[in-house]
């Protein structure tokens, strides 16, 4: 009896046994990626929690000491690494001293006891910064288009996650707390420049000579500021609390991921993976709701749901992947969807600008006096019209790239088909016309505010293309001629 050995062949004239090294490669990099988001996702929920009791200071120091620790960990041998110039490690320990360090202190510094909402930090941590790393690592090929649709799909599935955490929504960025969260913004460019940073030392071969320095970096930003604010810092408290050693273990092991994902495929893994904590959060309350353990929920699970399935999407599309040799042929059915691609980005662009939401507030004044109000969002403030156009510009990268993936086809379908259950979450809540003493009431007996979805004729043509545009692309890649794995991946 014998058995059949697996064998995959390499391109170098002989037959390996067992799976191709690349697969192997990508495989442990989703693993990384995944341990990322979960890492990340209970670091937050760790982290705001125990900001209510610890200083910015000690919080900033146990991530930038924990984060140096994980890229330790699975960096290698110190004694080995050979720098090209002697200014090259010098440059690490400054973008390591403001990533590592400077980005968590500058949002944890900017968040009050329970302001800004959590939603809108967790939002402005995870898919902004992605979105701002996916931007760092853009090239000019045609291929770029779809990583960058995909990080406004994540954005748009990120808001309809964190919009429908409850019943009247606090999830109102930039509206009552613009500072801080624009510090929280910057905290994001310092973030993704480090890791922008360690991808160009990952292409030139350089990563550990890059890595370690800024592990050092962030030890310095920390002990340079414990040292100076000892005092705020109030240290021997941090150092009493559980919640400072889980947020460091989160730290450490989110960083590890981070680090082994970019190696294995460069720093748009870290993008994608950052875009799913919130992801993880709302998975872990469906358990509670089935388990009743932390009694009644107040998320909105199919909404929520709906925008979880569309920010998988947005990862999928911005995951890295390395170019296909060989491109699909320009067959009627593709430039048919590429046409159809362009005009539907066009529509849903303009769909931006029609009203897609009136809002209606009631409510009492400190006065006693009664308040009533309505307002209009239009499409550029509210989720639907945001996500289509980045689906459609998504359809239209993959027909301009001509790189017909089924992973990303079938990624687009599934958002599509999600859309009708988010589309109306509102980016903001609270306005800066209703007072501060309505707003603060919402939801309860004091005061209320609905929405009203309003008819989107121009965004819903606009999704149809992209159904219709997709199907084309599905056609083309199954066209005789196209071939079905060969030169166009899965």
């Amino acid at each position: 009896m014998t058995s059949k050995i697996n064998v995959k062949r390499e391109g170098k004239g002989r037959d390996i046994p067992g799976p191709s090294s690349s697969r192997r490669v990508r495989t442990a990099a989703a693993i990384a990626a995944a341990v990322l988001a979960l890492a990340s996702a209970g670091g937050f929920a760790v982290g705001i929690e125990a900001r209510r009791t610890l200083s910015a200071e000690a919080l900033a120091s146990a991530s930038a000491i924990a984060s140096a620790i994980g890229i330790l960990l699975v960096s290698g041998d110190v004694r080995r690494i050979r720098l090209r110039a002697a200014s090259e490690p010098l440059f690490s320990l400054v973008l390591g001293a403001l990533g590592l360090f400077g980005a968590p202190y500058a949002v944890l510094v900017h968040r009050y006891s329970d302001a800004p909402a959590g939603s809108e930090i967790l939002f402005l941590t995870t898919a902004a910064w992605a979105a701002i790393l996916v931007l760092f690592t853009l090239g000019r090929r045609r291929l770029e288009v779809v990583p960058i649709a995909g990080a406004l799909l994540g954005l748009a599935g990120i808001v309809g996650v964190v919009g429908n955490w409850e019943r009247p929504s606090s999830f109102s960025p930039f509206v009552r707390f613009v500072p801080e969260e624009l510090w929280m913004l910057g905290a994001g460019v310092a973030w993704a420049v480090l890791w922008w940073h360690l991808g160009r030392a990952r292409d030139r071969g350089d990563l550990d000579a890059a890595a370690v320095p800024a592990a050092v970096g962030g030890v310095l930003a920390a002990a340079m500021t414990l040292v100076a604010r000892w005092g705020t810092a109030d240290v021997p408290a941090a150092l009493e609390h559980g919640g400072f050693w889980l947020y460091a273990v989160a730290c450490t092991a989110a960083t590890a991921a981070a680090l082994l994902a970019l190696r294995s495929v460069g720093p748009r893994a870290v993008a994608a993976a950052m875009v799913l904590p919130a992801v993880a959060l709302t998975a872990l309350t469906l358990v509670e709701q089935a388990t009743g353990a932390f009694g009644p929920q107040p998320i909105l699970l199919g909404p929520a749901s709906a925008g979880a399935i569309i920010a998988l999407a947005a990862a999928l599309l911005i995951w890295p992947r390395e170019p296909s040799p060989e491109t699909s042929p320009q067959s009627r059915w593709c430039r048919a969807a590429l046409a159809v691609g362009a005009l539907a980005s066009v529509v849903a662009a303009a769909g931006l600008a029609f009203p897609a939401l009136e809002g209606t507030a009631k409510g009492l004044r400190t006065s006693g006096a009664a308040f009533e109000a309505s307002f209009v969002l239009r499409g550029v403030e509210v989720v639907g019209p945001w996500a289509v156009l980045a689906l459609a510009v998504a359809v239209l990268g993959i027909a301009l790239s001509r790189q017909l993936r089924l992973t990303h086809i079938l990624a687009l379908l599934a958002a599509a088909f999600a859309w009708p259950f988010v589309w109306n979450t509102p980016l903001r809540t609270f306005t800066t016309f209703i007072p501060s003493e309505v707003q603060v009431d919402f939801g309860s007996e004091f005061a209320a505010i609905a929405f009203r979805p309003l008819p989107i004729p121009v965004t819903l043509v606009a999704l149809g293309g992209v159904v219709v545009a997709l199907a084309l692309l599905l056609v083309c890649r199954s066209a005789p001629g196209n071939g079905t794995t060969s030169h166009i991946e899965r």
